[in-house]
């Protein structure tokens, strides 16, 4: 541990503060007290590795609640883990994916089908199986 002010090695024990105990320690030049850096997630003060599983446990499709119950976090702490990635994620793509001009664009799975569109959800197979010699069904209508 060296000193943040003067960059000094010579360092000792001050006591702690705060809920979680954190160590303080005094430069022994400068009499400056400091403690040393947390891993931080955004203004969040939650360690990196949870915040990875907060959103490793949204991906997979747990709930709010069931994060914040296996996590033994609050409810709004897991919301505002959300809030903190999904707006970093859009810096990024603002950064990096804004005006690029592209001649090919492949999308797969982009749709989203909600009970409204579920009747027309395309071309289905016949009840006999035929099909239009491609592997799909046909979508003509018989006479």
């Amino acid at each position: 541990m060296t000193c943040t002010r003067c960059n000094c090695a010579v360092v000792s024990r001050f006591g702690t503060y705060g809920k979680r105990r954190v160590q303080r320690f005094r430069c022994a030049s400068c009499k400056k007290t400091f403690a040393e850096p947390q891993p931080k997630f955004g203004n969040h003060y939650i360690e990196p590795a949870k915040a990875a599983k907060i959103l490793e446990m949204m991906m997979e499709g747990c709930s709010i609640r069931s994060i914040s119950r296996l996590m033994d976090i609050d409810k709004g702490t897991v919301l505002a883990c959300l809030k903190t990635a999904g707006e970093r994620c859009s810096r990024v793509w603002d950064a990096y994916m804004r005006n690029i001009s592209t001649r090919l664009v492949q999308a797969d799975r982009c749709g989203a089908m909600s009970d409204a569109t579920s009747a027309d959800s395309g071309p289905t197979l016949p009840p006999n199986g035929a099909t239009n010699g491609s592997g799909t069904a046909s979508t003509a209508k018989p006479k």
